[in-house]
């Protein structure tokens, strides 16, 4: 399927995103695999994949259970599971992560928690 996700709960299979509107609001649950094109923006929760080319947002209230590879993640939220970027991980103020990072630059702010292992430097996954 493409296009936008339901999220009511009776979530669907292999969504894709394309622009920056929240693709799960605040509150919406989705589970299945996201494909990341351009700026994605999570604010509810996704259990599951979230894969592409593109930059991932993930909001204060939003929860990650599952794998995020993409090029770019900037998250102020909670991931559970590995994080691949080809370019760079920066979990801000206030994020949660507890997995493994892999990308070329890493930014963690104060107030944010990171519980894992690293491979920072040279070229994210292909």
């Amino acid at each position: 399927m493409t296009g936008r996700p339901r999220v009511d709960g009776a979530a669907s299979e292999g969504s894709e995103a394309t622009d920056s509107e929240a693709l799960v609001p605040c509150g919406g649950v989705f589970e299945g695999q996201v494909a990341i094109l351009g700026a994605t923006r999570i604010e509810g929760t996704v259990r599951g994949s979230l894969r592409g080319p593109g930059e991932l947002i993930l909001g204060r209230d939003a929860r990650v259970e599952g794998v995020i590879d993409c090029d770019v993640l900037s998250s102020r939220g909670e991931v559970i599971g590995p994080i691949v970027a080809r370019s760079r991980v920066h979990l801000a103020m206030g994020a949660r992560c507890e997995g493994d990072l892999e990308a070329p630059v890493v930014l963690i702010d104060d107030e944010a928690v990171w519980n894992g292992r690293a491979r920072i430097g040279g070229r994210g996954s292909d």
